[in-house]
């Protein structure tokens, strides 16, 4: 694999053709930590799943304001909400 997503689902790393990394239930800064750690190079976040199974990470969805250490890419709307692609810097 040439890139590795963290998401909640591996079915956007198995799409994308890349290696899946599982979004830990854990605070934000203990995510990056295991991110780096696990060579993450994309972070995806669904509006729903993050609202019902990850609040913590909710203020990601924010798009006017993206942490210096993360690149926000896409933003894909559909009827079910949003899916944001992030690169980590």
């Amino acid at each position: 694999f040439r890139s590795v997503v963290l998401s909640r689902s591996p079915a956007i790393a198995f799409y994308a053709g890349s290696r899946w990394e599982p979004t830990p239930n854990a605070e934000y800064g203990q995510i990056l930590t295991y991110a780096r750690a696990s060579g993450v190079h994309y972070i995806v976040l669904d509006e729903g799943e993050t609202h019902d199974l990850r609040p913590q990470l909710a203020f990601l969805l924010d798009e006017s304001t993206v942490p210096p250490e993360l690149e926000l890419l896409h933003v894909h709307r559909s009827v079910r909400g949003r899916l944001l692609v992030f690169r980590l810097i």
